[in-house]
């Protein structure tokens, strides 16, 4: 993989009349719908009077929600103790916020939500951040505090030309454009990847010691971290106790390993102790913690530290997305039928109850 100069800062993106959809807990207005109660099937999120037109990319925090418009402009929902809606204010909205452009983010081409703070990239490359910094996971040089303002992620340890970001718990995860893996924030069970235990409030490189290189996706858990690279192997890294790393053990690991037993992997997720993937033949896969059947594999209760195949006998397959919760997961099917397994307490599963399911429900069409 080359650093070429293919980051153009315009709109190429032919999305027209974009709807956002969603559903689940919604007690600091993390559904953008205008209120605060749950919701099991989808609704729309509120657009138009407050700015947010065609969106073109989303994510989902612990309790806020993100979105890129047609415009690369950057919004924000939910909760906001921490800043992390990025508006300069501490206060809640149940209505999309536009992220501050005050510090210099413009052009936003890609965007991770995590716990309590915020990712995004702008089309030069440039990391930014935003909300919760108790571990350095802003990535600016400071540990502690909060912005409720986009920052930008140091650049002088080397992490320039990003190409993609993801969100974990109290920790970040970055790729540039020579496939390079970086990370920045708590790293207590080694989920920063660089064979150490210790905090890190700028960017440093996952370790490609065991192998891993030209990274082409990344995902953050609440202590683990997954990656692909480009032939299509999964790897993991972090907290294993309920073998989210899915390496066949339980120990905890500070530097990458094979996920095993799987091959050919196009996408990766994590959810807060279970992880996600799906492969070239479009079959979804799961392992770590299954305690509210977010492993979709007909089973509730114990844990898997090997993947094992999401059910499809209720009819998913063709996988074309896939996304982690807390406690549930979700997929997108190639007829663009919405799926998810797991915990319902809240609506989380679309499907109009409040049941738990271990195999896949279709999300309802929505109100």
């Amino acid at each position: 993989m080359s650093c070429k100069n293919n980051m153009i800062c315009q709109n190429n993106i032919g999305c027209q009349n974009n709807t956002l959809f969603s559903w689940g807990l919604n007690s600091f207005g993390q559904l953008g719908d205008g209120t605060n109660i749950n919701k099991n099937i989808p609704v729309k999120v509120i657009s138009g009077v407050t700015g947010l037109f065609n969106p073109i990319a989303i994510s989902a925090g612990r309790f806020h929600s993100l979105a890129i418009d047609s415009n690369n402009r950057a919004w924000a929902w939910g909760r906001n103790d921490n800043g992390q809606l990025g508006d300069g204010t501490n206060t809640d909205s149940n209505i999309p916020v536009q992220v501050s452009k005050s510090t210099g983010l413009t052009n936003v081409i890609a965007i991770s939500g995590a716990r309590f703070h915020s990712l995004a990239i702008d089309c030069s490359g440039q990391a930014w951040a935003w909300g919760f910094n108790n571990r350095g996971q802003l990535g600016n040089g400071v540990t502690g505090g909060s912005s409720n303002i986009p920052v930008q992620v140091d650049t002088t340890t080397g992490l320039t030309n990003v190409i993609s970001i993801a969100g974990g718990g109290n920790h970040s995860l970055a790729i540039d454009c020579n496939g390079q893996a970086w990370a920045w924030g708590r790293n207590n069970f080694g989920q920063l990847g660089n064979n150490t235990t210790t905090d890190s409030n700028t960017p440093v490189q996952v370790s490609g010691g065991t192998g891993l290189s030209n990274v082409i996706a990344i995902a953050g858990g609440n202590f683990h971290s997954l990656a692909i690279d480009c032939s299509g192997q999964a790897w993991a890294w972090g907290r294993n106790d309920d073998g989210q790393l899915g390496d066949g053990t339980n120990f905890n690991r500070d530097e990458p390993v094979q996920v095993i037993g799987l091959s050919n992997i196009i996408a990766i997720a994590a959810g807060r102790d279970h992880s996600l993937a799906i492969d070239s033949d479009g079959q979804a896969w799961a392992w770590g913690l299954n305690n509210r059947g977010q492993l979709g594999n007909g089973v509730t209760g114990g844990s898997s530290n090997t993947p094992v195949a999401v059910d499809t006998t209720t009819g998913l397959t063709n996988v074309i997305a896939i996304a982690g919760g807390q406690t549930h997961s979700l997929a997108i099917d190639s007829d663009g039928q919405a799926w998810a397994w797991g915990r319902n307490n809240s609506g989380q599963l679309g499907d109009g109850t409040n049941n738990n399911s271990n195999t896949p429900v279709q999300v309802s069409g929505g109100a």
